[in-house]
């Protein structure tokens, strides 16, 4: 039986032919017909369900498919936000900083650990998408929700307490495609003595004039490699929660999975120190948090993670 002319025949003849038969008529129609995205993705689901998995998910994955129907297009990058209030220790908030990201190509994803936040924001036009959790729950596992949600290839990561100009974050994550293996990019960092757990080197903002690899990236605002987070398998250890090392474990996780962590010269985002420089009380999952045992605790999970501990 020959092959039919009309490409809905030739899916009807695809389901009843053998598997090397589909495999070279999926190839063929990838090659002559790219755009046809409904033609071809039938082919590929009659090669599915007569078993060639292996075959059909290879085709589509060198196709360009990533599991979507082409339109709309899933955003380019994301912008992860975890909100606890509306920053009373700093000129900016959580509403400023969403005017900063009018213009933003991409997505942003609000994740409220307050209530009274959430009611007033819950339907501003510039949040995409958001979480709203009944109680505080920290750092990494807000991290680890925002990334959860999010779709893009650049994962920004940004306290709601910052002013940011749109130049910097393309310039941030011009850094993050740029620099060999970088997993993570902050716009300041430090060098750790892992003796001692201390820095010995700190690279704030503005005070250093090329890219550097550090051991702890500037929490406050630093860009994620979407693809290799996700390939190493890489997530923030919700025991650091609610505060305290998660970047410095970020990057210890980064170099065992042969990547690194960077810091780069950006102007234009700006911050004041906040919760976790102070000794106000907060509150974790419902609960009152005592900042120095939490300090004690964490800087154990990390010397035990790096090996250093007595």
């Amino acid at each position: 039986m020959s092959e039919p002319a009309d490409r809905s025949g030739r899916v009807a003849f695809a389901a009843g032919a053998d598997t090397s038969r589909m495999i070279t008529m999926l190839r063929l129609a990838l090659a002559e017909a790219p755009a046809e995205f409904a033609y071809w993705h039938d082919l590929a689901m009659a090669l599915w369900t007569a078993g060639g998995h292996r075959e059909a998910a290879r085709a589509i994955a060198r196709a360009g498919w990533t599991g979507y129907n082409p339109e709309p297009k899933p955003p380019v990058r994301s912008a992860v936000i975890p909100v606890l209030d509306y920053s009373p220790h700093s000129s900016w908030d959580i509403v400023s900083l969403l005017a900063d990201l009018r213009d933003f190509d991409g997505e942003v994803i609000c994740v409220f650990n307050s209530k009274e936040v959430f009611e007033d924001l819950r339907d501003h036009p510039r949040i995409d998408k958001f979480s709203f959790n009944k109680h505080n729950v920290g750092v990494a596992r807000s991290w680890n929700i925002g990334l959860n949600q999010a779709e893009g290839d650049v994962i920004f990561i940004l306290n709601a307490d910052l002013h940011v100009s749109l130049p910097a974050l393309a310039e941030l994550e011009r850094h993050l495609l740029a620099l060999p293996n970088a997993l993570a990019v902050g716009i300041g960092g430090d060098l750790m003595d892992f003796e001692r757990l201390l820095s010995r080197a700190r690279n704030p903002a503005g005070s250093f004039a090329a890219p550097m690899v550090v051991d702890k990236p500037s929490g406050h605002a630093f860009a994620l490699h979407a693809r290799r987070l996700h390939d190493a398998g890489i997530s923030f250890d919700p025991r650091l929660s609610p505060y305290f090392y998660e970047e410095l474990d970020l990057a210890l996780k980064a170099r065992s999975a042969g990547f690194e962590v960077y810091a780069a010269p950006v102007a234009g985002i700006e911050h004041v120190d906040g919760v976790s420089r102070s000794h106000r009380p907060i509150h974790y999952l419902g609960r009152l948090a005592d900042r120095t045992r939490i300090l004690i605790r964490n800087a154990n999970l990390i010397l035990d993670r790096k090996g250093s501990r007595d």
